[in-house]
């Protein structure tokens, strides 16, 4: 088998490569030259046998021997690897890949054009090998890949021109090449350039709103200031006590220049309503109607403006009671000497001062064009469980001043009962507005000690 196989692959690749007989006839003597001493190619009219009677025979005696071998051969596993020949080539998965056999190349070789389009002995059978290294033991790993099937392609006349090997006495001409003299193109130049805004949105007013698939919903035209102001009109009719919609309507009314009719009451509102709405209309009418003129003149009208719309947000506000404190003397508002810690002797009469700042007052006009104040206190004392243990009252306190007080308190004096044992108390101070009828109440602690 090996000796075999040495020879098939010493002779298969010479019978491939084996050039035909093209040497030049001698000429006998006396005769002239023929025209040209170029090799002389076989014609149609010949045959290979004619030509060179021992190459066709070499050339039999080896398609026999490969039909031979390889029906007695039985592969065992595919052939692997990449080699190829004149006629043949093999792929990476071992199966053989005839090539075209081309005209002009089997002229070359001295194979009639007639018998040029017909498959030769390397077209029936071809055999690649692979000698794997990797196992010592075996004596070959030889296998063989048979072709089943071949179509000649014939190449066009430019490609065979150009693959046709060069004779002896023939001068092979070189390739052509194609001159491209075009200059190429010059780079682009940036001769001039504008700057502009970009234009605005446009939204179409008329366009669906709607979403739709691909094509998110877009708005449509905005609703106009007097859509929005005509409509709110008629919702504060329906609901004229309404205060988020008559404040919308007023603020709308204001940014339109509709200030008289943003001044203007509207019919079935309550008092408290109507003073509270049109006193803030008033301060953001005069915020505006200030702004490019003289600062302080327009602080002046806005504090006037702020003042009364407190005023009347304050009468509708808690009566508050901030601070209650046990003083020696009070002097004025904030202005007291408090007794700190509050610490008394049990059993023992002590008179001590309360002072109770109010918030949120209401007043109420007197004949003489002055405010007036009525409340009353109510002090109570209680023991740590919260029971009420002792209690006073002080009624009817009335407060007459020209202007409207912002800052309020009372001083009531206060003696601590001595009934009371040793420990912790808390003082409450419980305060009434006669006038807007609130009431509220404001602690503090103090402790009584054993003597």
């Amino acid at each position: 088998m090996r000796r075999q196989l040495l020879l098939l692959f010493v002779l298969l690749p010479a019978a491939c490569n084996l050039p035909w007989n093209t040497a030049p006839k001698s000429q006998p003597a006396g005769e002239a030259p023929a025209e040209s001493q170029a090799p002389a190619r076989l014609t149609a009219a010949e045959s290979p046998e004619a030509v060179d009677p021992n190459t066709a025979a070499a050339r039999q005696q080896i398609e026999d021997y490969v039909a031979t071998f390889a029906e007695q051969s039985s592969p065992t596993h595919e052939a692997t690897g990449d080699r190829s020949s004149h006629d043949t080539s093999v792929d990476h998965v071992g199966a053989a890949q005839p090539l075209p056999t081309r005209p002009d190349a089997a002229l070359a070789r001295g194979v009639p054009p007639a018998q040029a389009g017909a498959p030769s002995f390397g077209d029936r059978a071809t055999a690649a090998s692979t000698v794997d290294n990797s196992n010592p033991t075996t004596s070959s790993d030889t296998t063989l890949a048979q072709s089943t099937s071949f179509t000649p392609t014939i190449p066009d006349s430019t490609a065979s021109a150009a693959a046709q090997p060069a004779t002896e006495g023939s001068t092979a001409s070189p390739p052509a090449v194609i001159a491209n003299n075009t200059p190429p193109p010059a780079p682009p130049r940036l001769l001039a350039a504008s700057v502009a805004p970009a234009p605005a949105a446009r939204f179409n007013a008329e366009a669906s709103t709607s979403a739709s698939p691909n094509r998110p919903a877009r708005p449509g035209a905005a609703q106009s200031v007097a859509d929005r102001i005509a409509e709110l009109e008629r919702t504060v009719a329906d609901n004229p006590n309404d205060l988020e919609a008559q404040l919308r309507l007023r603020l709308l009314q204001l940014a339109d220049g509709r200030d008289a009719q943003a001044a203007a009451p509207t019919p079935g509102m309550t008092r408290e309503l109507e003073e509270t709405v049109l006193a803030a209309v008033r301060v953001l009418a005069a915020a505006r109607t200030g702004a490019g003129r003289d600062p302080a003149q327009w602080a002046n009208r806005q504090l006037d403006a702020v003042e009364a719309y407190a005023a009347l947000v304050r009468r509708q506000a808690d009566l508050l009671v901030p601070r209650v404190a046990l003083c020696r003397e009070a002097l004025s508002y904030g202005v007291y000497d408090e007794i700190d810690p509050p610490r008394f002797a049990a059993g023992r009469p002590t008179t001590v001062l309360v002072y109770v700042e109010v918030a949120n007052l209401c007043d109420e006009p007197t004949a003489d064009d002055r405010r007036r104040t009525r409340l009353s206190v109510r002090l109570s004392i209680l023991d740590r469980s919260g029971q009420e243990v002792w209690s006073h009252l002080e009624e009817n306190m009335e407060d007459v001043c020209r202007s409207a007080r912002r800052d309020f308190f009372v001083a009531i004096d206060l003696s601590i009962p001595t009934s009371l044992n040793p420990g912790r108390y808390t003082l409450k101070a419980a305060v009434t507005d006669a006038i807007g009828l609130r009431t509220n109440e404001g602690r503090t602690e103090f402790e009584l000690f054993a003597p």
